[in-house]
Parts: C-alpha cells; sequence; structure tokens
C-alpha cells in the first residue's frame, strides 16, 4: 500500500501557528490545549465528525494509520482502558437517546457475525462429532464422556459463551435483597410478584465433580454447556456428542419413545430411531467380545440368572393376552491376572470326584479353636466399627478420622485378594426358562453356540458356572441324571458350579427374621418389637431384602449403643452424647460386649438363669454379627472369611429349619475340603467377586452383579410396552446394558446428580437409634432379670412343640448334625466311581417342630423381595465402606424401608 501524502504538512503548520500557540501545545503536559486547538478546527471548517472518524481509520497515510493503530490496540499486560470500550462508553451513558441505534446497528451486527464465526469453528470440530460405526463396548464409555465440553466450548465460542454465562449467573432479586455474596447458579425460578423464594427445596449450591478431569462445574456452567450444545444440534446434526449422551441417558432411564422424540424436536436428543441402531451396534460388538474370550487364553467364569419381564397389553384379546417373558441372562466375568491357569485342567478335578466320602466325621464342618479365636477377633471389630461409626456427637470428637482408620484395621483377614478392576463380558438374555433341568441344560448349548467353539473346545476345560442355589441344584441333578451318557457335554462332567454370595446373604436375612422376630408382645427385645415400634410398616406376605436388613442392623446398632451405654456407667441417651472416648475405650468396650453379650454361652447362662429375653437379646447380637461379618468379608473379597461365615450357617440354616442352603453349606464346605485342586479352588475364590472400581473394600457378589444387569433390562425396556418381544431385548440392548448404564451415570454426575436426602435420613436413623436405645434401657433387655419366660406358639399340630420360644440355632443344628444329618448326607452325595451318583434324596426338615410367627418367614421358601434400587445398592453411591458396607446390597447405611423414605437412584 502506497503512503498517502497530507495536503497539508508540519512545515505548513510550523509557519501558520504563532509561537505562542505551539509553545503553549507542543507542552506534552498539556494535553488539553492540543485537544481544544484540534476541536476548535473541526468546529471552524465544520468538518463532519463521521467522515472525519472514517478517514482517520481507513486512511493510506502512514502517520495517521499509527496513531489510528494506537487508538484501537492495547496489550494484555497494560493497564490503560481500551480506547473504543470507552469511547462506547460515553455514546452508551451520555447519549441515552442513541442506546437502541447502538444495539440494533452496531453490537448486533458484530454479535451475529462473531456467533457466526465461533459456531463454524465448533461445528467443524470432529471431537465434537460421534460417528455410530466408530462406537464400540470398550471405547463408547471414552467418546461419550462428556467431560472437556465446556474447556472446547470456550475455546471455540468464547464469545457466546461469556454472554450466556452473564445471563446465568447475574444475581436475581432474591439475592440482592439478601446481600448473597455468590454468584447465582443454583436459584429457584423467582415469581413475577416481590414475595421472598418460598425455597421448599434447598437449593443445591454443590459444584458437580467431573470424574474424568478432575474439573468442578457450577449448576449454571452445566447448563450453558446443554444450551450450546443444543444450538449446535439444531444447526449441524453430525455435531452430536451431548445430544447422543442424552438420549442414552433418557432411554437408559426408562424415558419413553414420545418424551424422547419430543426431546429430539427441541435438540436436546438424537432420535429414537438413532438410539435403536446403536444399541443394535453395541449389542453385536458385546457379544463378538464374549466370542474373543472363549478364543483367547484369558480365565473366566461364566454366569447366569433367570430374568422375568411381565409384558401388559393395552388391548386385550383372545390372541393378545398379558404375558410375562421368562428369559435368562448370561455373562462373563474374567478372572484376575493372579488366576491360575492349572486351574482349568479337567483330569485332577474328575480325579477328585468323591472324596469327601473320607470325612466321615465331619472335620470340615468342626468348629476348631482357630475358628473361634477369628470370630471373636471380628465381632470384636465390627462393634468396634459400629461404635465408632454411630456413637451420638461423633463429630465433636478429635481426629475421629484416625479413629475409624484404627478400629478398621482391627478386622482380621485370611485370604483377601489383590483389588483389581473386574473385566466383564455380558452375552445378553436368550429365550430360555432355566428354572428347570432341561432349562439349564439349553441355557449351556446356547453358551456353546454362542462362543463358536466346538463341543470338544468347550468341555476340555473345566468350566465355572455360577447362579442363585436353585441354579446349581439344577446344574447337579441334571449331571446325576446323565452320568451315563455319552461325551462331557452330555454328562456335564466339566462344569465345576458354585452358589452365588448375594443369594446366601438374601437367604441368611430370611435365616435372622424367621429366628428372632420373636413375640411383640412377650419380648421388648425382639424384632417384631422394634418394627412396630419404629413405625416400620412392611408387606407382610412379601418383605423387601432391604427394609429387612435395615431393621436387623439398626437393631444391633441399637444394642450395642445401650450395652456401652451400661458399660460406661450410664443409663440415658444423653449422657453418651457427652462421652467421648478415646480409640482405646472404643476398643475396650467392643471387647467387653464381644465377650459378655456375643457368645452361646453368654445366651445359655442367662436362659439357664431364667431371662430368656436376655438370652435371645445375646443370641441375636451373636447371629447378626455373622451377616455383618459375611457383608465385610465379601466388600473386602477376602473368600476365607466368607467360607468362616458359611462354616457357621451351615449349623444356624440347619437349627432355623431352612434345609436347602444347609444343605448347600455342607457341599460347599466338604468340596472344598476334599475335592477340589488348589489352583481351582483359588479360580473359584477369585469367582465369587466383582469389583468394578478396582479399589479395596469395592468388592461386590458376582450375583448383585447380575441382579443390576437384569434390573438395567427390566427398567431400560419397561417403556416398550406391548410390543416388547426377547428378540428386542436380545437385539436392542441386553448384552450392552451395562456400557449403556456407565454412560448414564458419567451423565448424572456431570450435571451433579447426587442424593439430596442423606442428611435427612441420617437424622432419621439417629431419631431410631436413640428411640431403641431409650426403649431396651426402660426395660433392661440387657440386664440379668429372672422370671423373663417367652413361650412358643403353637406348631401346626396345635401342640406346644418348643418348651420356650428362644432358642440357639447354632446348638440345634449342631445337634441335628451329630444325630446322623452328617452321614446322611455323605451316604446321599458322594459319588462312587465304580456306582457314580447314589439317587437323588428328597427333601428333609419337619418345620413345624420350629415356633412359628403367623408371618411369611415362617415359610422355607425365602419371602423375601430384591427387585427394588434399595435392595441392590451397592458401593455405588460410596456410602458406608468404612463398615463393610455394600457387598452383598441392601440398602446404605442409612436406609430405613419405610415407604415414605424418598429414596434418590444414583445408579
Amino acid at each position: 500500500m502506497t503512503d498517502e501524502k497530507l495536503d497539508y504538512d508540519d512545515q505548513f503548520w510550523d509557519s501558520l501557528l504563532p509561537n505562542e500557540v505551539k509553545t503553549r501545545c507542543l507542552d506534552p503536559k498539556n494535553i488539553m490545549a492540543r485537544i481544544h486547538l484540534v476541536a476548535s478546527l473541526i468546529l471552524y471548517l465544520a468538518v463532519p465528525l463521521k467522515q472525519l472518524l472514517h478517514y482517520l481509520f481507513s486512511s493510506a497515510n502512514h502517520r495517521v494509520l499509527i496513531a489510528a493503530g494506537k487508538f484501537i490496540s492495547r496489550r494484555d499486560d497494560q493497564q490503560i482502558p481500551f480506547g473504543p470500550s470507552d469511547l462506547y462508553d460515553l455514546w452508551y451513558t451520555r447519549h441515552p437517546k442513541c442506546r437502541y441505534n447502538l444495539a440494533e446497528l452496531v453490537i448486533k451486527p458484530s454479535a451475529r457475525t462473531i456467533v457466526l464465526a465461533e459456531s463454524d469453528r465448533a461445528i467443524s470440530d470432529p471431537k465434537l462429532k460421534i460417528k455410530l460405526s466408530d462406537l464400540t463396548v470398550d471405547s463408547v464409555q471414552h467418546l461419550l464422556a462428556p467431560s472437556g465440553l465446556e474447556q472446547r466450548y470456550r475455546q471455540h465460542m468464547p464469545f457466546f459463551f461469556d454472554m450466556l454465562e452473564v445471563f446465568a449467573k447475574s444475581p436475581n432479586r432474591y439475592q440482592k435483597r439478601k446481600g448473597s455474596k455468590r454468584l447465582v447458579h443454583e436459584e429457584e425460578l423467582e415469581d413475577d410478584s416481590e414475595q421472598e423464594d418460598e425455597r421448599g427445596e434447598e437449593a443445591d449450591d454443590s459444584p458437580a465433580s467431573e470424574s474424568a478431569g478432575g474439573s468442578r462445574f457450577t449448576r449454571a456452567t452445566v447448563a450453558i454447556v446443554f444450551v450450546i450444545s443444543i444450538l449446535l444440534f439444531i444447526r449441524n446434526r453430525a455435531t452430536n456428542i451431548l445430544p447422543l449422551i442424552i438420549g442414552l441417558f433418557l432411554n437408559v432411564g426408562g424415558a419413553s419413545f414420545r418424551v424422547i422424540s419430543t426431546l429430539n424436536r427441541l435438540g436436546a436428543s438424537v432420535s429414537a430411531r438413532t438410539i435403536d441402531r446403536i444399541k443394535v451396534l453395541l449389542s453385536e460388538d458385546a457379544v463378538a467380545r464374549a466370542k474373543a474370550l472363549f478364543r483367547s487364553n484369558r480365565l473366566f467364569s461364566i454366569i447366569f440368572d433367570n430374568i422375568n419381564v411381565y409384558v401388559r397389553k393395552s388391548e386385550q384379546r383372545m390372541d393378545n393376552q398379558n404375558t410375562m417373558i421368562h428369559a435368562t441372562n448370561i455373562a462373563l466375568l474374567a478372572l484376575p491376572p493372579e488366576a491360575e491357569p492349572a486351574g482349568e485342567d479337567l483330569t485332577p478335578k474328575l480325579a477328585m470326584r468323591g472324596k469327601r466320602g473320607e470325612d466321615r466325621t465331619g472335620d470340615c464342618i468342626r468348629l476348631t479353636k482357630e475358628d473361634h479365636d477369628h470370630y471373636e477377633k471380628a465381632f470384636t471389630a465390627i462393634i468396634a466399627q459400629m461404635l465408632c461409626a454411630y456413637w451420638p456427637g461423633r463429630e465433636r470428637w478429635q481426629n475421629v478420622k484416625d479413629m475409624e482408620k484404627t478400629v478398621a484395621s482391627m478386622s482380621p483377614s485370611i485370604r483377601p485378594l489383590k483389588p483389581h478392576k473386574t473385566e466383564t463380558f455380558p452375552m445378553g438374555i436368550v429365550d430360555v426358562n432355566e428354572g428347570s433341568k432341561k432349562g439349564v441344560i439349553r441355557v449351556l448349548e446356547e453358551i456353546l453356540k454362542m462362543s463358536s467353539l466346538s463341543e470338544d473346545e468347550f468341555t476340555k476345560k473345566v468350566r465355572v458356572v455360577k447362579g442363585d442355589l436353585g441354579t446349581v441344584r439344577l446344574l447337579r441333578s441334571a449331571r446325576r441324571d446323565r452320568a451315563d451318557d455319552v461325551g462331557p457335554m452330555e454328562q456335564l462332567s466339566y462344569i465345576q458350579e458354585l452358589s452365588e454370595l448375594f443369594h446366601w446373604a438374601l437367604n441368611a436375612t430370611h435365616m435372622l427374621m424367621r429366628v428372632h422376630l420373636g413375640n411383640a408382645v412377650q419380648d421388648p427385645g425382639s424384632l417384631s418389637n422394634h418394627k412396630d415400634l419404629l413405625g416400620r410398616v412392611w408387606d407382610v406376605n412379601k418383605p423387601n431384602y432391604a427394609a429387612a436388613k435395615a431393621l436387623l442392623r439398626h437393631s444391633l446398632i441399637a444394642r450395642l449403643l445401650h450395652i456401652a451405654l451400661l458399660e460406661s456407667g450410664k443409663s440415658r441417651w444423653s449422657e453418651l452424647y457427652e462421652l467421648k472416648p478415646d480409640v482405646k475405650e472404643i476398643q475396650r468396650l467392643a471387647s467387653a460386649i464381644s465377650t459378655k453379650y456375643a457368645t452361646s454361652v453368654a445366651g445359655l447362662v442367662a436362659k439357664d438363669k431364667g431371662d430368656d429375653v436376655l438370652a435371645h437379646a445375646c443370641w441375636f447380637i451373636r447371629d447378626t454379627l455373622t451377616f455383618v461379618e459375611f457383608e465385610s468379608a465379601v466388600s473386602q473379597g477376602d473368600a476365607g472369611r466368607v467360607l468362616s461365615i458359611i462354616k457357621l450357617w451351615a449349623y444356624m440354616f440347619r437349627g432355623a429349619g431352612l434345609y436347602n442352603y444347609a444343605r448347600e453349606a455342607l457341599e460347599l464346605l466338604s468340596v472344598w475340603s476334599k475335592e477340589l485342586p488348589e489352583e481351582l479352588k483359588v479360580n473359584l475364590e477369585m469367582s465369587w467377586f466383582v469389583n468394578r472400581w478396582g479399589k479395596p473394600g469395592r468388592f461386590i457378589a458376582a450375583d448383585l452383579y447380575v441382579e443390576h444387569l437384569n434390573r438395567l433390562i427390566k427398567h431400560e425396556y419397561i417403556a416398550e410396552g406391548s410390543g416388547l418381544t426377547v428378540e428386542n431385548i436380545k437385539a436392542k440392548g441386553s448384552s450392552c446394558v451395562e456400557a449403556l448404564d456407565s454412560i448414564s451415570r458419567a451423565t448424572a454426575q456431570f450435571f451433579g446428580i447426587r442424593d439430596p436426602y442423606r442428611r435427612h435420613k441420617e437424622s432419621k436413623v439417629t431419631k431410631d437409634l436413640q428411640v431403641l436405645v431409650a426403649h431396651l434401657q426402660n426395660n433392661r433387655v440387657h440386664t440379668l432379670k429372672a422370671g423373663r419366660e417367652i413361650r412358643a406358639q403353637l406348631g401346626k399340630q396345635g401342640k406346644d412343640l418348643m418348651r420356650s420360644g428362644v432358642y440357639d440355632v447354632i446348638a440345634l443344628g449342631h445337634e441335628s448334625l451329630a444325630n446322623g444329618a452328617w452321614s446322611d448326607f455323605l451316604k446321599e452325595t458322594t459319588y462312587d466311581p465304580a456306582l457314580g451318583y447314589p439317587l437323588e434324596a428328597g427333601e428333609e426338615g419337619d418345620e413345624s417342630a420350629l415356633p412359628l410367627s403367623d408371618t411369611a418367614f415362617d415359610n422355607q421358601q425365602n419371602p423375601l423381595s430384591y427387585e427394588s434400587a434399595e435392595a441392590l445398592q451397592d458401593h455405588m453411591s460410596g456410602s458406608g465402606e468404612t463398615l463393610g458396607l455394600g457387598g452383598v446390597g441392601g440398602g446404605d447405611d442409612l436406609y430405613i424401608g419405610l415407604p415414605d423414605d424418598t429414596y434418590v437412584d444414583t445408579q
């Protein structure tokens, strides 16, 4: 560009201006003199300001160009204001009549240009576009993670993002009146009236944590990201990352076609058809992953469970009735790297069949001194942990975190697994009802077909097959019937079945409720009495697992706190609140409670002295501690501790008259003792657990993981209505539902979803414990008082079959095993290499010989339901990990099982 010459140069002005004027105007400190001179010349010559300014910023003269450049330039490190900004502020503040034109003719056109350029950059970013063909089960969680969206939007669209932040974060009238010092990002919508907000629900001011990058987003920031994503998706359907995430989130949550289609029209979600395509692609990839696992050298176990889905027809006809889908859900679970490859060798396993017959005296179930020492240490540790966790006023203690760590370290360990993130391979459902011997055989055939292996390849290794007790018993029964068939596939000799731990916990809860529900009128320490006292109302025909477990747990905690009160020489809850025990005092109290109140001898002494109430209380504490220890063992992935409790439960189930699991305990212990190679034992113990996070204390039972999959499938497909079929479930998500759920969890976390009722639930539990402690104190439940006899209810024959309504289930179980039950078990189950398996035995036991409660717990079959979110809740809430909670589901430490207890499903 050529340098334009001015008509009037410096020499002209030197000759024209008087010396007095030059001296005054050329003084660097007298800038106003120069301004006045130029202003007077402009007025004298009547120069239009528009033309003057236009010339100054469009001139080709080098000196003019430099001067204009200085006016419109500014470095970030300079403190001087930006010239055009000052000029605009003067126009806006001193000339209010021009504000409309400034906005319409200056701001809006510039903003449109900026926003268009920014959106062009955003829709061209490949990181904001997801191709459906790129989605696999392994990549979907990474590709569809909402992390990084805020940073990317700020990078591409800084102007538009800032404008939305001003809109979303500026204080409203309520906060201006209250003098809020923070920006608004959680405020409720304000009414047009000047009334204060009712604020019935407290605003959630906590930022949403972004797990991937560690960022912390306010509610306003998340809303801005959502708005920008909608607008980008409307402009360019390929810029689809957040609408794709939202669509899957809604689908996993059970949203209907109408809801998703409506949000698709608004730009908030992809279409229902796109979601179906994604689920089909992911399902095919999930099955391919499972096939690849069969072909690999990696060790894994197989688990399957029945899934029943009710299909309700909106318009019923003779050929269109309500139906129930009975299918089977299958998953493969990879074992940790420490698994033993030699455990797959079938030859030593087959060679050890029938070895249980050598244990004529029942050594594998005999409780040894080592067992008793372990129980004492475990129970003392649990009591110390509960006292530390639930002592009233603990928030005032010093170093409470250190105390928690100290009492947590008291728990003994036997064979804990190293924390390792379990790799899971859901295979989806098959259209087979596994509730019969023929059904389980068909399931195995379906697994063979899906594996793409030949029969020889499939059966030449030990296949660990897991399930609930019904599945395991059907597998054993089918193998017994097929012992003379040709080939391992028909004989089922390659299978090593394993009963799973969540169902053990379910049935242990049934056993504890059956034994300790008691009589509310006669026994102030009975669970029935505590249930009524706390107003916990259940469906008597179908009680809930989480509610029953909560009652057991809270009754136990209240008893421990009450005994601690007595041991401290106090008598009121308020006095317990005032105490500030140190860790040594907690340990002393725990040891005293364990020794005086949590043993068989303590209950027997009380009963011999005529106090059935105290005897029942002691046996309840002991029995319930076994369940807490079992749950803690599962959470820690310690199979040694699990087997130790199952040995004790072998007596307790039998004494309670629940013979199915009593027999299974004997089966499990005899197999572990005599009929498994060491390498296979290692693999079986690993197969019991799933750790989805790879963190200590975060193990869960493998069958609880499958129950999660079942619930997700039901919850997701309930919106399908009358069109739901097995084929739809298989093709569109049953095998990839875990990946979809992970996306759903990440999305909920991104939006800051948490449980806002936790503090409210803490208050409820504290009040319940206070009521129970006062009740125990008023009735002197833990103080010896002769003459408190509890009579049993009548049996079915109308006779008083037991002198007392209180009994020691361990003693009853031991008596039964000593009187021939163990010998009968060996006779009915021991394999003979020459004769094969013995004839299948019938059901054993006579439940009429037990005290009755006239409730569903009198039944041999477990009445507890477990399909609710609370019943299947595990470590996902992050609650109770230091207490060993979560390994067998049943809700967190604050769930109380009331129908009106609001529960937020954070899963």
